[in-house]
């Protein structure tokens, strides 16, 4: 006899398996092996040939030969005259060799020195660029709000920069990106 208020069994579905996404793991795996086997062999030839690779080199050999004090130019004031005199200070190790300069320069003399700077007092340095013997160096707008000073901190820059980097063949000031 069929009983009809027994319920039908009910299938038992299966668990879904693991090996299709081991499978699709596996697959993922040998596709980006097969690309680097492929490919790293050309990143480095381009790499190479770009030069990228030397000039991180040389930058980094430039930052370890960095000098750890550099000659700044500031002013002596006497009864009639006005001279540039240098000061060896330390420089910020943290920075880069031109940067260090510029900052070491805005932070002005010792106190001990007798000397004086004509860049106004919260001058920043918004950045400093040196290319093929050309320095660009862009102060903020209070480097020219004395018209009387910035003729001689024009100066004060041009020997600092000359006495750290010898072969700058043009100095160029910029006060918030336009020539001084």
């Amino acid at each position: 006899m069929i009983d009809l208020e027994q319920q039908p069994l009910k299938e038992k579905k299966p668990h879904p398996s693991i090996k299709p996404l081991l499978i699709g793991v596996a697959s993922f795996v040998i596709f980006c092996v097969a690309l680097a086997i492929i490919f790293v062999p050309r990143i480095r030839k381009a790499v190479k040939d770009s030069g990228v690779a030397v000039l991180i080199s040389e930058s980094e050999e430039k930052k370890e030969r960095a000098p750890a004090q550099a000659r700044i130019c500031f002013v002596a004031i006497g009864d009639s005259s006005i001279s540039f005199r240098e000061e060896t200070v330390t420089l910020q190790k943290s920075l880069d060799t031109a940067h260090a300069v510029i900052e070491a320069l805005l932070a002005g003399p010792s106190k001990s020195s007798g000397l004086q700077t004509m860049i106004p007092k919260g001058t920043r340095l918004i950045g400093i660029t040196i290319t093929d013997n050309y320095a660009f160096v862009d102060f903020s707008k209070k480097f020219s709000s004395s018209k009387d000073s910035t003729v001689i901190a024009t100066q004060q820059v041009n020997q600092t920069l000359r006495r750290a980097f010898p072969g700058l063949e043009k100095i160029v000031i910029l006060v918030e990106g336009k020539p001084q």
